[in-house]
């Protein structure tokens, strides 16, 4: 694992019930869903000032990118090579 949640933060677990999954998603293990295709999301409503996910990226292709919307702005973060449990920030303020 190579990250830390701050202590004034709060990891939401992936099958806590608040997020609708949509596209082909391995759900084996519910707590670990393994998006397997493009355009493959999660939504979820939040409340608060920042907000994180937490990946591993299997890379399978040149790159791989998240795309989100937030407040209705959209963002695409660029994943990394890193072939570990990540924790990308989203927004943060």
């Amino acid at each position: 694992m190579s990250y830390i949640i701050p202590d004034n933060k709060k990891l939401i677990a992936a099958d806590s019930g608040v997020f609708q999954y949509m596209g082909r998603i391995d759900h084996d293990d519910p707590a670990r869903p393994v998006f397997t295709w493009p355009a493959t999301c999660a939504e979820t409503i939040f409340t608060g000032t920042s907000v994180g996910v937490v990946f591993r990226n299997i890379k399978m292709q040149d790159y791989t990118s998240l795309g989100y919307i937030i407040d209705g702005v959209q963002g695409r973060l660029e994943m990394g090579d890193e072939c570990e449990d990540t924790l990308y920030m989203l927004a943060e303020g």
